[in-house]
């Protein structure tokens, strides 16, 4: 199984991301085409926003938080990590391959 880092990191207030509702990402969900929908809303985000990423809920864990950064964002200069350590999923999540 890959080793995987989490890793905290700190966004000043004033470059904070733009925040994806748990409505709005269960809309997603619901459409004909989920990959598309969230797709699309990523290229619009991309495309209008002054903001260095979007903040959303993870889909299976709707009580957690992803963040995705677009590391291309001038504002990225002033993300600092804060702290970070290995991780390892459980195997028990893991579905193997076939």
């Amino acid at each position: 199984m890959p080793l995987l880092q989490a890793v905290r990191i700190s966004v000043p207030d004033d470059a904070a991301a733009t925040k994806i509702s748990r409505k709005r990402l269960a809309d997603f969900l619901a459409s004909s085409d989920p990959i598309t929908a969230c797709r699309a809303a990523g290229d619009d985000w991309i495309e209008r926003t002054g903001r260095p990423g979007p903040r959303g809920p993870v889909s299976p864990h709707p009580e957690e938080m992803n963040l995705i950064l677009n590391l291309a964002h001038p504002r990225m200069r002033d993300v600092a990590i804060v702290s970070q350590r290995s991780f390892h999923f459980d195997p028990r999540l893991v579905v193997p391959k076939r």
